[in-house]
């Protein structure tokens, strides 16, 4: 896997992420990461660097997207993105400055996953195989403009015990990563127990099972409407596995409108029209308080 054109790919694309300030290198990356996305269902960018976990997965499906060569646009994107990077970053101002530290591509082997069938160049990731981790050491430990991944929050201590663990489990499209932060945080500063994605851990044996038992947990199941959350087959799968389980489904119409943003298998489900700061702030108000009522009672 080592000599994989995939595998290089992904060297790249960590160390345009400690360039991730500079205009040219995250156009370039940009370029890249949409290209591979042209190629399955996964939506990667958000304007921000990829996680560690999502490099995981990519480092585990790209080798076996790609054997041999990679397609032409992602060929001609990863061209672009390594002519970038070859070119200096050092500004006249910055000429008597120490020189950079030299990049080092450390590899680390972390996780066992097992793979279904590529259907249509899709990988479809059923279980965990042999896979690495790439670590670029290129700044100082403490440098803290090359963090590349928004931490997760730390899990609430007062969990309950019991099969509803969770008071709200939030579906969106990665594409509105910080509209799903923003809402997340105003609930948890309510004091309610909140599941996104971001509690998902690299090498963990299905990623696709750790999210159905969190939606089977949780109380309540709020879907966060953009044109982008529609068009994501992972949020359509999402509210799928949770009217199978026969979930209370609340819905947040945070941009768009019905049309372009209300899929068809919740036209039947009311939903609170948050695209104004009164809207959201209302319909985050209502939601509080039925978390908070459907709670029970401490014995």
């Amino acid at each position: 896997m080592d000599d994989a054109p995939a595998f290089s790919v992904l060297i790249d694309l960590q160390k345009a992420g400690t360039r991730f300030g500079e205009p040219a290198v995250r156009v370039a990356y940009e370029r890249v990461v949409r290209a591979i996305e042209s190629h399955g269902d996964a939506e990667l960018y958000e304007g921000q660097p990829l996680t560690d976990n999502e490099f995981v997965l990519l480092e585990s499906i790209l080798p076996l997207l790609f054997p041999d060569d990679l397609p032409g646009h992602l060929q001609s994107a990863h061209a672009h993105l390594r002519t970038v990077l070859q070119t200096s970053s050092v500004r006249p101002a910055e000429a008597g400055r120490p020189p950079a530290i030299e990049t080092t591509d450390v590899r680390q082997t972390v996780v066992q996953q097992t793979f279904g069938e590529i259907i249509n160049s899709t990988l479809n990731v059923v279980g965990v195989q042999h896979t690495t981790v790439l670590h670029t050491a290129d700044t100082p430990p403490d440098d803290e403009t090359t963090a590349s991944a928004v931490s997760a929050p730390p899990l609430p201590p007062d969990l309950p015990e019991g099969d509803l663990t969770w008071d709200i489990f939030i579906s969106y499209s990665h594409r509105n990563g910080d509209l799903m932060r923003m809402i997340a945080s105003k609930l948890r500063e309510a004091g309610l127990h909140v599941w996104t994605d971001q509690y998902l851990q690299a090498g963990e044996p299905s990623f696709s099972k750790s999210i159905e038992d969190a939606i089977i947990s949780a109380r309540l199941f709020v879907v966060l409407l953009t044109p982008d959350a529609k068009d994501s087959l992972y949020s359509r799968k999402e509210i799928q596995t949770a009217q199978a389980h026969h979930k209370r489904l609340i819905p947040l119409l945070c941009r768009g409108n019905e049309r372009t943003a209300v899929p068809i298998m919740l036209h039947d489900v009311q939903w609170f029209d948050c695209r104004t700061q009164t809207g959201l702030r209302s319909g985050l108000h209502t939601l509080i308080a039925l978390a908070r009522k459907l709670r029970p009672n401490p014995r």
